[in-house]
């Protein structure tokens, strides 16, 4: 996995964030694989809730590239 996709686990709450600001988080394959990977970490977790967002402050997510 990359840094494009981050985990942060916050009591019974997991943060995804897909970090790739300067590309407004597109979507790319790694970014795809990593929150495929990360959904089955945290369906495995003891945590709750899940918050999926984006790095930076010019968009969530752009689309898929």
């Amino acid at each position: 996995m990359t840094d494009d996709i981050l985990y942060e686990v916050r009591g019974p709450i997991a943060v995804l964030t897909i970090n790739r600001p300067v590309q407004r988080n597109a979507i790319n394959r790694a970014v795809r694989e990593g929150l495929f990977e990360l959904w089955q970490r945290f369906e495995l977790s003891d945590q709750r809730v899940a918050i999926l967002t984006g790095a930076g402050d010019k968009a969530f997510v752009r689309g898929w590239i």
